[in-house]
């Protein structure tokens, strides 16, 4: 959460000039005139009009836009979420950027992780839940996590999703079926409808065994306009899908699993670290950028 003083963020370029100009206003001394001795009234009416000055700079200001400090700060201001998990212990899991903390459910905890600490859960009931998401679902964003599955076997794994009323808005995570998928497979789903039967858009890549215990960049990407939906793995697109029915979900999201029938489901084993959300597309040279700058693990 972006913390305001009178108004303006705090640190921000605006607050900063207010600032200045208030100080200024307050103590400056024109050059080549004598500061007031014993309330001469000339002096005194020159403080009265500085004060009133003083005033109409405070009155006049206003509060700057989350999104715009990020913008006069160098920030992304298409980044509305991230989770970083770096907490050591407890269990609130603080967003940096859009100030929607997460809780800790099960016994998950924090531990080392790619980046710092990540949330580490048990693939039975563990996960982190947060209340609600900055986020038009129905309209394009972009979400991205490292992840570390521990192990593998039949069914869906989810490592963050955002709940509708009967089921996800969204999957990004692991799905092994033995006859379709043996090795399993990385998957960025999205639901048709907000319901229990509803066909689902899949872009996936299929999962070497080797890419168990170890962490891997997994982003998905949702383009509202041509209704496209991609998948890439540690900074490559691998898989695409085209979903033909957007919906709006309401829930909040889900840090280590997804919603089935109406209810929690879908728990991933392993770690999840660093989770972003962004409202738009991200290109394929943004997303190269990101991974690259996590550097080597």
């Amino acid at each position: 959460m972006v913390s305001r003083v009178g108004g303006f963020a705090a640190g921000s370029p605006l607050r900063v000039a207010l600032v200045a100009a208030v100080f200024a206003a307050s103590f400056s001394v024109p050059m080549g005139s004598a500061a007031p001795v014993n309330g001469a009234p000339s002096d005194v009416a020159a403080s009265e009009a500085a004060r009133a000055q003083r005033a109409r700079v405070v009155v006049e200001s206003r509060t700057t836009p989350t999104k715009d400090v990020r913008l006069l700060t160098g920030q992304d201001s298409t980044l509305v979420h991230n989770w970083r998990l770096d907490e050591t212990s407890g269990t609130t899991a603080a967003d940096s950027v859009g100030g929607v903390p997460g809780t800790v459910q099960g016994a998950a905890a924090f531990a080392p992780g790619r980046v710092g600490n990540a949330i580490a859960l048990d693939g039975v009931d563990d996960h982190v839940s947060t209340s609600t998401v900055n986020l038009r679902t129905s309209e394009s964003f972009t979400v991205s996590a490292w992840v570390y599955l521990s192990s593998k076997h039949d069914g869906q794994f989810t490592a963050v999703s955002v709940d509708g009323a009967n089921t996800s808005k969204f999957r990004l995570g692991h799905f092994l079926d033995r006859f379709e998928t043996p090795f399993g497979s990385w998957v960025f789903e999205m639901p048709e409808t907000d319901t229990e039967s509803a066909p689902v858009t899949k872009a996936a890549l299929s999962v070497l065994g080797a890419e168990l215990n170890t962490w891997t960049h997994l982003v998905g990407v949702y383009d509202a306009v041509t209704g496209r939906v991609w998948l890439y793995v540690n900074g490559e697109r691998v898989g695409d899908g085209n979903l033909q029915n957007p919906w709006s979900a309401a829930g909040g999201t889900q840090i280590g699993r997804g919603k089935e029938a109406g209810a929690p489901a879908e728990f991933w084993p392993g770690g999840v670290d660093d989770v972003r959300i962004y409202t738009e597309r991200l290109s394929t040279d943004r997303i190269k950028t990101l991974y690259a700058s996590y550097g080597a693990g």
